[in-house]
C-alpha cells in the first residue's frame, strides 16, 4: 500500500471513529466495516500478494443483523425451499444495499448478469415456517479475497454463531450446484423461488 493510500485510510478511520460515535455502532459492526474498507483499498493495488481473506467471524458479523438489508421480492414471508436444496425446508433471502442496487425494482431478479463486488446474499434457514432461524448461508461477492469460489466467499453459520461451513473451503461444496443452468451469477434464488 502506498503512503498516499495509508494517509487516506487513516483519514477514513478518523471519520469512522467520529461516525461510530454519532451512529452508536457497536464494536463488531465497526470492525466489519474496517475490514471491508481494508479489502477495498487492497483491491486498488492490483497486487495479488496483497489479497485478503475474510474470516468466518467477519462474515458472520456482516450478516447476523438484517439492518440495511432488503428481502427477496420485498417480502419477509418464509418461502418453502426447493426439495433439492441442502439448506432446509423454509427460507428467507435478503440482500445488502450493494446487491439490491443491482437488482430490479421488486427485487425478484438481477438487473444484469453479475452482482458487483461488495454484494452480500443471506439465506436465513428455518425448520418450520415462521419458526426460529436454524442457520444462515451467506455469499459475499469479491474478486480480491483468496477464499473465493467463483468470485464469491461462501459461509454457513448456526444460529448460535458456530461455523457450519467455513469461508476457507472456498465454496468447494457450493459452486457446482450454484453454477447449474438457470442460476444467475451463482445465485440460485431466482431459479428456485
Amino acid at each position: 500500500m502506498t503512503v498516499q493510500m495509508v494517509n487516506i485510510f487513516k483519514g477514513i478511520l478518523h471519520f469512522l471513529c467520529i461516525g461510530k460515535k454519532l451512529l452508536h455502532l457497536n464494536r463488531w459492526k465497526g470492525t466489519s466495516l474496517l475490514l471491508f474498507l481494508s479489502m477495498f483499498f487492497n483491491s486498488c493495488t492490483n497486487d495479488k500478494a496483497e489479497r485478503v481473506s475474510l474470516s468466518d467471524a467477519a462474515l458472520l458479523d456482516l450478516i447476523q443483523s438484517n439492518a440495511g438489508y432488503q428481502y427477496y421480492k420485498n417480502s419477509t414471508d418464509t418461502l418453502r425451499s426447493d426439495p433439492s436444496s441442502p439448506h432446509g425446508s423454509f427460507v428467507r433471502i435478503r440482500f445488502n444495499q450493494t446487491a439490491a442496487s443491482a437488482m430490479n425494482s421488486d427485487l425478484s431478479n438481477l438487473g444484469g448478469s453479475r452482482f458487483p463486488d461488495g454484494s452480500i446474499v443471506v439465506k436465513e434457514i428455518y425448520a418450520t415456517s415462521g419458526g426460529d432461524i436454524k442457520f444462515y448461508a451467506a455469499m459475499f461477492k469479491t474478486s480480491m479475497d483468496e477464499n473465493t469460489g467463483g468470485d464469491w466467499i461462501w459461509g454457513e453459520y448456526r444460529d448460535n454463531g458456530e461455523t457450519f461451513y467455513s469461508t476457507s473451503k472456498k465454496g468447494a461444496d457450493c459452486t457446482a450446484c450454484h453454477g447449474a443452468s438457470g442460476n444467475v451469477d451463482l445465485v440460485r434464488t431466482f431459479s428456485l423461488h
